[in-house]
């Protein structure tokens, strides 16, 4: 998803109910589409309205985005698509005509049930195809008993291990630690935390990048269902009751302070 980042962020053009795959669309849009969906269908199951409402920003998969961009516009052209495709019927994203709306502020939307359940399945199979994990360098059989990493050779900056996220895979120096579940805690938390390396985050700050939800498991526990286990727990965070840092890259000065010098995959 890094090449989003890189994305023209201007007004978008409004998606043609003809565009209704989403291939076709640009992939700033597909997003705006794929998450949209994903914060309808979550109100859908807590109440049984189809008169619901959502943040008119994206709170929620904030790695699928550039750091800046119009998103309330980029909300109110994902509805428009809906619309146009029969998913949801009208709709009102405030802070579009005048001031930015406030924090309390909900953008209104009417679901037509049948119909959203059907463009759900789309716009989710068609963005999960889109965002399938790139392949991982297979691991020897040698190497699945030991699965020692080897370190990378950054001699400039002193690179030893490196955590990378591709798709929904969690990779260290290319081996395979973890699968991330799409739209979990963990997969919330540590999509903050990546975008955020080396910076102290409180969990006031996670939770509010998870749309205000308070976290169910502590921070430790998180970690360790990520697959960040004794060492691997220690070289790449610093946690405490309130607050957490992630350690992304790890140089070699790193390791020397830490007292660590090589590391381990845990066995599956």
């Amino acid at each position: 998803m890094d090449k989003l980042q890189k994305l023209d962020v201007s007004k978008p053009e409004v998606p043609s109910v003809e565009a209704s795959n989403l291939q076709e669309l640009t992939p700033l849009i597909q997003a705006a589409i794929y998450v949209t969906v994903l914060d309808i269908n979550d109100q859908l199951t807590i109440t049984s309205s189809t008169k619901i409402q959502i943040n008119p920003r994206f709170q929620a998969h904030r790695n699928l985005f550039p750091k800046e961009f119009d998103e309330l516009e980029y909300r109110r052209h994902a509805l428009t698509y809906l619309q146009r495709v029969g998913a949801i019927g009208d709709f009102n994203v405030p802070g579009l005509s005048m001031l930015p709306p406030y924090p309390w502020e909900k953008a209104d939307v009417q679901v037509n049930a049948a119909r959203f359940r059907q463009i759900k399945d789309q716009v989710i199979e068609a963005f999960n195809y889109k965002a399938k994990p790139e392949a991982v360098a297979p691991v020897t059989k040698r190497g699945q008993e030991k699965r020692v990493m080897e370190p990378l050779r950054d001699e400039g900056l002193g690179v030893v291990y490196e955590v990378k996220l591709k798709g929904r895979e969690l990779l260290i120096n290319e081996f395979l630690l973890t699968r991330l579940d799409f739209n979990s805690e963990n997969d919330n938390v540590f999509n903050h935390l990546y975008q955020n390396p080396n910076k102290i985050i409180s969990i006031a700050e996670l939770e509010q990048s998870l749309g205000g939800a308070s976290l169910r498991k502590p921070l430790h526990k998180i970690v360790e269902n990520l697959g960040f286990t004794k060492e691997l727990n220690r070289a790449f965070f610093d946690i405490s009751k309130d607050a957490i840092r992630f350690r992304n890259p790890l140089t070699s000065k790193d390791l020397e302070e830490l007292g660590i010098s090589r590391l381990r995959l845990p066995r599956r």
